[in-house]
């Protein structure tokens, strides 16, 4: 019996000494995470028509960039599978969004198509966006990507995709330098 309880003693030595030990030595630190802040959120396509849409959109409006389409669509309620239709969105964005100043409801979707638009599965995704936009009820204005815009042209594009959202008596804004 003296033996059983001297064996049992030994064990508890050694598991106490582990611990013991364990808790001495340092710690794993965690892994490095591998991000690196961008130089640019626009490339320079996109900064030089952003600097003209600021000169074209309504006053009463304000100019977001890179939005996520989920957080502009919605899948209806009554929908079959809706996470499906969910993630189809989920990793999508719209290149610019105009909302009105006062809600911050989204009224135009407007994409830059620049020369990638042009492979198919480009395509297949415009398609995708084109149809999604329209069947929500939200206008979407594509551009080409160009070398320099035209204020007015871009003014009247807007105007037409904002249709009955344009609050009354209001004017778009006069060209300013940017």
């Amino acid at each position: 019996m003296l033996y059983i309880l001297l064996a049992l003693l030994v064990v508890l030595a050694i598991g106490a000494l582990a611990v013991i030990f364990s808790r001495l030595q340092p710690q794993a630190k965690a892994p490095r995470l591998p991000y690196v802040k961008k130089s640019y959120l626009l490339t320079k396509a996109e900064k030089a028509f952003y600097g003209v849409l600021l000169q074209a959109a309504p006053e009463d409006y304000v100019v977001l960039l890179k939005v996520r389409l989920a957080d502009v669509l919605d899948v209806e309620r009554g929908a079959n599978q809706p996470q499906g239709h969910r993630n189809r969105i989920d990793r999508k964005h719209l290149d610019l969004l105009l909302c009105d100043k006062q809600r911050l409801e989204p009224q135009v979707a407007i994409e830059l198509d620049d020369a990638s638009h042009q492979r198919q599965h480009r395509q297949d995704r415009d398609a995708f966006l084109d149809g999604a936009c329209a069947v929500a009820g939200l206008p979407l204005l594509r551009i080409p990507a160009q070398k320099s815009y035209h204020l007015r042209e871009l003014q009247s594009a807007i105007q037409s995709h904002l249709g009955s959202h344009l609050p009354p008596n209001t004017e778009p804004r006069e060209p300013r330098t940017i």
